[in-house]
């Protein structure tokens, strides 16, 4: 597993982010929900996929690595950034069908928006603070 390869699914997330973030106006979300919940799902995979490369792969490794600088940086981001993909399946878990966003388009739009942000800080601060000391 390359950081190149863990930094580009951080793109693909936040491109795909984008797009959904595009469609988040109560009346698409009420007539496209279908669309958007899609878009959710393949959001989910992506980030379950990363998720995994991560805490299975990357932490671990970085967690033994033999420069302090980088058992310091991937020690305080697991402690300060390790429960956040909780938050994504919360919100999944909240709205698990095309149903339930047009339910509630406002709350879904809201609940997007925060958790797109908690995710692309994460996203952030693992490039700016944990790949750049792998380089």
């Amino acid at each position: 597993m390359s950081i190149e390869h863990l930094q580009r699914q951080h793109l693909e997330l936040m491109q795909l982010a984008q797009e959904i973030g595009s469609l988040l106006v109560p009346e698409v979300v009420e007539t496209q929900a279908r669309t958007v919940r899609i878009l959710v799902a393949r959001f989910a995979g992506k980030l379950r996929i990363h998720d995994r490369m991560e805490t299975q792969g990357l932490y671990p490794a970085l967690l033994s690595d033999e420069r302090a600088e980088v058992r310091a940086a991937a020690t305080r981001l697991r402690h300060e950034l390790g429960g956040l993909y909780a938050v994504f399946d919360t919100y999944e878990r909240k709205y698990p069908d095309a149903t339930s966003l047009v339910r509630s388009p406002q709350a879904f739009i809201a609940d997007t928006l925060e958790v797109f942000q908690i995710l692309g800080r994460r996203m952030n601060r693992e490039n700016r603070e944990l790949y750049a000391v792998l380089r």
